[in-house]
């Protein structure tokens, strides 16, 4: 038998939900009232939630944004008064990676997005191959960052076309399709064609995965001009057509008028 490849889960845990009670201590200790996590925007169109009747997350309910507030209610049920939610939640990982490198580069480069970690010589570095990886070089590539900032190596990067076209990437479609038009605008050269989707590069939000509500209200204006720069105006799920929408509609979750697609 074959060794069992750490990306795959016959049966998911609740990672997410041992890391929120690794802290505790130190939260209560503190006064701490907010635990944040990097879960990115996840395209909820053509998915369908449900399987004979019984609801599910296509097994990453821990990455949710119910989840979030399970956890929410949890800690608040028990007087601990502490919010759990994602300070990315409203951005794909295209966006996250470019926030990365351009805001906090020395941070940047302890970034290790990888299913199987290891060690060579003094330094840990990542497989470069695995869906994970091939989702971050995606991203590097698109941005126009060096991936050998990060412990990438140039055999991962020209293999990566080919993995794509293998499937060995776990992305929305329509992000996957901007990042590779991005990459071809800026290597002609690259093999692979993609599809220009505007709204990818913007924040999201929609009714099951990025509510208005998902960032605490006091936050939210510092932070969505934090991510401006990075980032192309607003935009809300109508249907399957998104919309764009105004920064104080976002923050306050009120659309002032009936949007069209």
């Amino acid at each position: 038998m074959g060794k069992p490849r750490a990306e795959v889960y016959p049966i998911r845990l609740f990672f997410f939900a041992g890391y929120s009670f690794t802290f505790l201590p130190l939260m209560h200790k503190y006064n701490i009232g907010n635990v944040l996590f990097g879960n990115e925007y996840d395209d909820p169109r053509g998915l369908t939630y449900e399987y004979n009747g019984i609801r599910h997350y296509y097994a990453i309910y821990d990455q949710s944004q119910d989840f979030e507030r399970y956890m929410t209610r949890w800690f608040a049920e028990r007087g601990l008064g502490i919010r759990q939610w994602s300070v990315v939640r409203p951005i794909t990982g295209l966006i996250v990676e470019r926030v990365l490198h351009s805001r906090y580069p020395e941070l940047f480069k302890l970034q290790r997005s990888c299913h199987s970690v290891h060690r060579e010589g003094d330094d840990y570095v990542p497989c470069g191959k695995c869906f994970k990886c091939n989702g971050i070089l995606t991203f590097l590539l698109a941005n126009g960052i060096d991936p050998t900032l990060i412990k990438y190596k140039p055999e991962h990067v020209e293999g990566l076309a080919r993995r794509i076209n293998e499937g060995k990437t776990r992305l929305d479609r329509e992000e996957l399709e901007h990042s590779l038009y991005l990459i071809k605008q800026r290597n002609p050269e690259f093999p692979l064609e993609g599809k220009p989707h505007w709204h990818v590069e913007m924040l999201h939000f929609d009714g099951r995965n990025s509510s208005f509500d998902a960032i605490p209200k006091e936050f939210r204006e510092k932070l969505y001009r934090l991510l401006e720069p990075y980032t192309k105006g607003y935009a809300y799920l109508k249907g399957d057509h998104w919309v764009r929408i105004s920064r104080e509609e976002a923050i306050s979750g009120v659309l002032k008028e009936e949007k069209t697609p």
